[in-house]
């Protein structure tokens, strides 16, 4: 949705969802959809297919990992957040990977990321969401990254 300022907010659960609630909106269809073995252009396999979700803000060359756990009243008080280092390669080592079964469950945890990020003091940060898809046959205990 659009701020005060005109600007567009990617992280929106109003009518007017921004990008990355339609992305997972749309992940999950398709998720959905391929575990019942219904995909475009024929019949799916009913594979098995897990989701991991992460997000962090990033200023700069740090970043804060918005779904670490709370685990100590000091992370309560600084919203949970842990500081962590942006790598050359632009990877991001450390960060919380939270398995993710449903839509309604992504956009819990994208609310929970976005109210993080709404205490922090870090202005003109940008928010990265990961979610990484593994494919499993039917059955199977294998799988490789969709």
């Amino acid at each position: 949705g659009r701020d005060d300022r005109g600007r567009v907010d990617d992280i929106a659960f109003d009518h007017d969802a921004g990008l990355i609630p339609r992305i997972g909106a749309d992940l999950f269809a398709r998720v959905e959809r391929e575990r019942a073995g219904a995909v475009v252009g024929g019949s799916g396999t009913g594979a098995e297919v897990r989701v991991e979700m992460s997000a962090f803000e990033i200023h700069c060359e740090l970043a804060r990992d918005l779904l670490a756990p709370v685990s100590s009243e000091r992370d309560k008080d600084d919203r949970g957040d842990h500081d962590l280092e942006v790598a050359k390669d632009g990877s991001v080592h450390g960060l919380t990977a939270r398995p993710v079964a449903s839509r309604k469950q992504f956009e819990g945890f994208l609310a929970e990321a976005t109210q993080r990020r709404a205490g922090s003091a870090w202005r003109r940060s940008h928010v990265v969401v990961r979610l990484v898809l593994t494919r499993f046959p039917r059955g199977g205990s294998g799988g490789a990254p969709v």
